[in-house]
């Protein structure tokens, strides 16, 4: 699965994520539990499942944070992550 969905809109990786609680991924069974009382969590989608959870991570894509999965209704508020704009005006070269 490539996209989630909350509130009629398509979410997309990279987009920030508050939600109210989040289970733990097997690929880190040690990371700490994000139990719905001392939420709400903050992260950024990185995966999307087959069985309609989102993948969070609190660092992002190359963080070394654990991977937590969301369920839909749990998510609080949804931050659209900005595109990637390159200007490199008329007479400059990209490095």
């Amino acid at each position: 699965m490539t996209t989630g969905w909350f509130q009629g809109g398509r979410l997309q990786f990279n987009d920030t994520l508050s939600y109210r609680c989040a289970t733990v991924a097997p690929q880190n069974p040690t990371a700490p539990p994000q139990l719905e009382s001392e939420g709400p969590y903050s992260g950024k989608v990185v995966d999307f499942t087959d069985v309609g959870l989102v993948g969070v991570r609190a660092d992002g894509w190359w963080g070394d944070a654990p991977l937590y999965y969301v369920r839909s209704e749990d998510i609080l508020s949804v931050v659209a992550a900005s595109p990637l704009t390159i200007d490199a005006g008329p007479n400059r070269e990209l490095e």
